[in-house]
């Protein structure tokens, strides 16, 4: 398979379940470490902006890309 067409696969996956893919847990695990070592300590605040606030913005960009 390949890099485009896993792209694509991941973010149709993302689009269908949001915050229940495994695309968003992984990514949101790596963000999340990420802002943490940016001193940024209460994990909870860093996952609800995350599914709050960047995931619907990351899904609404998607769903125009694919228009």
């Amino acid at each position: 398979m390949k890099d485009g067409e896993i792209c694509d696969r991941k973010l149709q996956q993302l689009v269908s379940q949001g915050v229940r893919s495994s695309c968003f847990k992984d990514w949101s695990f790596d963000v999340i470490e990420l802002v943490k070592s940016l001193g940024f300590k209460d994990e909870r605040t860093i996952e609800t902006n995350l599914e709050n606030l960047w995931l619907p913005i990351a899904l609404d960009l998607a769903t125009k890309k694919k228009r």
